[in-house]
């Protein structure tokens, strides 16, 4: 027996492309000398994709194709059964696009009724307004894969960014410390070694001039001429305090320098940041805007309006591709602090 197929086939959600379908009732009633009636088949395949985090499990591609076979000289079902036919196509597209979708950091979100509602605008919108919607949604969802991809490459890249800076910034303290602390241990020790003899002349100036005071020169001669013999070794002593202490000093000056370098260069982070803070208000105009045309949107898809869903969802593609470019900025800036960074770390010395 001879059978005719008619075909239709489409994809509701990734990136099957849309065949051609001929107006089957249109086709059947135009055969030639035989009443026709026909059977109907739905095929639904599902390929399941996993998002990049690996956390959600995410339906992206729905493949469906409704075989109409028609036997010559057979009846099995009246033009009544094949519109059921096609209204239980509607409502399995309907289920899969109620699936979740994942939650995360995506601006848009379509809810479950407009999901369901979606399904059957896409089932019963003729080829060509088929084939554009699904094209845009298709797009609508790789753009929310997108930005869920760049929002935790943000997050991950500026949390490290944050830790790195304040390691940074807690090491600029550590400069050669260990160098510093022995200088000023030998600052002290040399001090402590000394302080005998500097307390002793000390207190011989001090009796020569209570000697001076009482009138008595006999004593005042004899502590003069014991402050006279330790004179050189005093000096000595200062001379030797003072050098220890100017080298400390000048390895303390030489960390002070390093130090101001390093954060100079991390200075040039505010910088950036007043470019992330400018990129963080694009996306975010962006967003509140989007929330806007969502509400347009779900109304035409409810009522449902093939044509304003159409425009709207076109509207609603372009503020979103500006969204995701101003989070890839917003990451392409916080690159430019590790960056910075990694230019700080360099400036550190080797001990």
């Amino acid at each position: 027996m001879a059978v005719t197929r008619l075909y239709r086939a489409g994809a509701a959600i990734g990136n099957h492309p849309n065949t051609q379908l001929s107006g089957t009732k249109k086709a059947l009633t135009r055969a030639r000398g035989c009443v026709y009636d026909w059977g109907t088949i739905v095929r639904i395949t599902l390929q399941g994709s996993t998002c990049k985090s690996g956390r959600y499990r995410l339906i992206s591609q729905v493949l469906f194709a409704v075989q109409f076979y028609v036997e010559e000289g057979e009846c099995r079902m009246n033009f009544r059964w094949m519109r059921w036919g096609r209204t239980i196509v509607a409502l399995f597209v309907a289920l899969i696009l109620s699936l979740p979708h994942p939650a995360g950091a995506a601006s848009v979100t379509l809810t479950a009724t407009t999901q369901t509602a979606w399904g059957k605008l896409v089932a019963f919108a003729d080829d060509a307004q088929s084939a554009k919607l699904v094209s845009q949604m298709n797009s609508f969802r790789s753009l929310q894969t997108q930005e869920e991809s760049m929002d935790a490459k943000i997050q991950a890249l500026h949390y490290s960014n944050e830790e790195e800076l304040t390691v940074t910034k807690n090491k600029i303290k550590t400069i050669r410390a260990a160098k510093i602390a022995y200088l000023e241990a030998k600052v002290k020790k040399t001090e402590e070694s000394y302080q005998p003899l500097l307390d002793k002349y000390k207190l011989l100036t001090q009796q020569i001039s209570a000697a001076g005071t009482i009138g008595s020169k006999t004593l005042k001669s004899v502590l003069q001429a014991q402050a006279n013999l330790l004179k050189p070794a005093v000096a000595l002593a200062k001379a030797d305090i003072k050098a220890r202490k100017s080298e400390l000093q000048t390895e303390k000056a030489a960390v002070s320098k390093i130090a101001a370098s390093i954060r100079t260069t991390l200075k040039e982070i505010d910088t950036v940041k007043v470019q992330i803070r400018a990129a963080k208000s694009g996306a975010s105009s962006s967003k509140s805007a989007l929330s806007s045309l969502l509400k347009t949107f779900n109304s035409a898809v409810k009522k449902p309006d093939v044509k304003t869903t159409s425009s709207t969802l076109t509207s609603m593609l372009s503020l979103y591709t500006k969204l995701v470019e101003d989070k890839q900025k917003n990451y392409s800036y916080e690159q430019k602090i590790t960056a910075i960074l990694n230019k700080a770390k360099l400036q550190f010395p080797s001990s």
